[in-house]
């Protein structure tokens, strides 16, 4: 159970968020909620909605299951609650490739990029969200970067063309990807309205594609199956050297 605090300056009072049916006023005693706390301040306590699950099926216009598709969920009826600390991500290079090849995040997460390889990396973006160059490094690089505006971050490598990766940075705390089954899932999310959008490498439109909206009651799980339109795949994957300059790789997701 995750417990948000936060301190009040006009008034020495602690507000903690917790799953409750109302709101109570604790004042310097113990309470019981999963492990014994004691509370030296007076507390409000506000109501947490109860939470619910999705699970999301993607499949391609000729219903292959379709892996790396990113699908996030956006409140509608609510706002999310902010992240205690920045959360922290790695986008690795193993064999010469970017591992995960997707890797979604929320706005305001710390990247790591380590390098598994014997060999020098350097990584770069030309994407707007997030412009940078790491000059040629092995291991793990001193310092990660912060991913704090939203959109698709095309990942390239100066010394090897052909690595290709992608950090799909979301507003929302509720996403996954899918798997190799064409299957994720997005568990305890609170009861409420939400978006459905949908991104992938290789669909049709640059931006996310908005499926439909959803219900989510308590303790509840909302499955839906959705088709993206994708282009062929591309050999972005494969080491064959590229006649192209390293900017067009990024022109579809540059802006």
């Amino acid at each position: 159970m995750s417990i948000s605090v936060r301190r009040s300056r006009r008034r020495s009072v602690k507000f903690v968020r917790l799953c409750t049916a109302e709101a109570l006023v604790i004042n310097r005693i113990n309470i019981i909620v999963g492990t014994l706390c004691w509370l030296a301040q007076p507390l409000v306590v506000f109501e947490c909605k109860a939470a619910g699950d999705f699970v999301a099926r993607v499949t391609d216009t000729q219903g292959v299951s379709t892996a790396n598709a990113v699908v996030s969920l956006h409140a509608l009826n609510f706002t999310p609650p902010p992240a205690a600390d920045a959360p922290r991500a790695f986008m690795d290079q193993r064999n010469r490739r970017f591992d995960p090849h997707v890797l979604p995040v929320r706005t305001g997460t710390l990247v790591n990029f380590p390098n598994s390889d014997e060999i020098h990396h350097s990584v770069y973006s030309f994407s707007a969200p997030k412009r940078f160059k790491l000059p040629l490094y092995k291991d793990m690089p001193a310092e990660p970067l912060m991913f704090d505006q939203s959109g698709v971050v095309t990942l390239g490598c100066n010394i090897h063309d052909w690595m290709l990766g992608y950090i799909y940075v979301t507003d929302t705390p509720y996403f996954g990807i899918t798997d190799a089954q064409g299957t994720t899932r997005v568990d305890a999310l609170p009861a409420g309205r939400y978006e459905v959008r949908l991104w992938h490498s290789h669909g049709e439109t640059r931006t996310s594609q908005v499926s439909e909206t959803v219900q989510v009651n308590d303790a509840a799980e909302v499955e839906r199956n959705y088709r993206l339109e994708l282009r062929a795949a591309s050999q972005d994957m494969q080491p064959a050297p590229s006649t192209n300059s390293v900017e067009d790789k990024f022109g579809r997701w540059s802006n």
